[in-house]
């Protein structure tokens, strides 16, 4: 057992234990491992839903209201080298405490930050056979609930995926982009889409001056994301769905434009008409990876012209002159995104209870996830759900 340092009052770990090979140890402040989780992320495989940057944002901004413990263990190898950090928290729902990823529930992916020792025979091995040793140490749950964990993911499988027993009702879509741009669009879009593009954008280009921001000073980046929060929140209200942007979760957005790191970059780009937003883009740039986190599209008359798809095409453009291969679109089964998307990823859960307190809740999780699924998987229900929903609790669209 370490203890706190007490010169510089940092906790080096609560608990460590050696599994086969591996330390284990526990810490309950990301500080605590800062630069040994930044290098790690420079050596190996990592989302950007697991970076330093994105977990110091959570826990800076959002994490003090949401009854949450911070749980991250880290194995170190036979020569104290950082081989994974595994970004857990406990969080007090219904009772109980849940063990999830750390930022849950607004991290897309479940994942870990990975050495390629991770990918390797021996590593495939070790977590197959030790991961009851992880969730030991992780502390006292009632309920495992590790949500949408990708089973491959840049052609590398999640170091959980032995122990998954749910598919997820989520998916999510990706692009593999080549350079230039322009040859990407050829090859990807029909001749007759390409008219359709080129007449959509030809009506935004005279209706005014339309320009792309994708370097806005600090100010103005939070001033554009308030605009993003509030475009979304009353375009998800047209579909009756409850605007999920609170003032915790708008905290932590605007907490990672101050939050770059050597591997990490958050950046909101915007598309405006004589200044007036049209849509904008939350995207995080990942190692050679681009997320698009959010996008929003203001309730104006020049919806109908697409600018979504031209924001999202702008970034594209920009993603191929940085040289980034990636660009993943994130859940959600929209059009716009299959349009461009050439792969799909499958989401899986492990909901599991551990105590005799955790059963009904547990029971509880697999039944909602498993209602979504069966909604998601068939069209006509989908369709149906959504239509009715609609109706029953949309708002009309409020045009600028």
């Amino acid at each position: 057992m370490l203890s706190r340092n007490q010169s510089t009052n940092r906790p080096v770990s609560s608990s460590s234990k050696l599994v086969n090979g591996v330390c284990l140890r526990v810490f309950d402040r990301v500080e605590d491992l800062e630069n040994a989780w930044e290098d790690l992320e420079l050596q190996g495989f990592s989302t950007v839903y697991q970076s330093l940057a994105w977990c110091r944002a959570w826990v800076g901004s959002s994490l003090p209201k949401r009854r949450t413990k911070v749980r991250i263990i880290a194995g170190y190898g036979p020569d104290e080298q950082l081989v994974f950090v595994v970004p857990w928290q406990l969080r007090r729902r219904w009772g109980v405490d849940v063990l999830e990823f750390l930022t849950a529930p607004l991290a897309s992916y479940g994942h870990i930050v990975c050495h390629p020792w991770c990918h390797s025979p021996a590593g495939v091995d070790w977590f197959a056979q030790n991961f009851s040793s992880i969730l030991m140490l992780a502390g006292k749950h009632d309920v495992i609930a590790l949500m949408d964990q990708p089973f491959e993911i840049s052609g590398l499988r999640h170091p959980f995926a032995e122990h998954f027993n749910m598919l997820g009702p989520n998916s999510s879509l990706e692009v593999k982009l080549t350079a230039p741009f322009e040859k990407f669009v050829e090859l990807r879009r029909k001749p007759e889409t390409r008219k359709n593009i080129r007449w959509r954008d030809a009506k935004l280009a005279a209706a005014g001056e339309l320009a792309f921001e994708s370097d806005l000073a600090n100010d103005l980046q939070r001033a554009a994301a308030d605009e993003l929060f509030r475009d979304q929140g009353q375009r998800l209200s047209e579909a009756g769905i409850r605007d999920p942007f609170g003032p915790e979760e708008r905290a932590f957005y605007h907490e990672l434009l101050n939050q770059p790191t050597a591997h990490t970059q958050f950046r909101l780009l915007r598309l405006s008409l004589d200044g007036q937003g049209l849509s904008s883009i939350f995207a995080a740039f990942h190692g050679n990876s681009c997320s698009d986190l959010m996008t929003s599209l203001a309730q104006t008359p020049y919806r109908k012209y697409s600018p979504g798809d031209l924001v999202l095409r702008r970034l594209m453009s920009l993603c191929c002159d940085k040289n980034i291969s990636v660009v993943d679109l994130g859940i959600g089964d929209h059009e716009y995104k299959r349009q461009w998307a050439d792969h799909e990823i499958e989401l899986y859960h492990l909901i599991r209870a551990t105590s005799y307190l955790g059963l009904p809740i547990a029971a509880l999780f697999y039944a909602e996830q498993a209602i979504r699924r069966s909604i998601k998987r068939r069209p006509w229900i989908k369709s149906m759900v959504f239509q009715l929903r609609r109706r029953l609790l949309g708002k009309p669209a409020l045009r600028r």
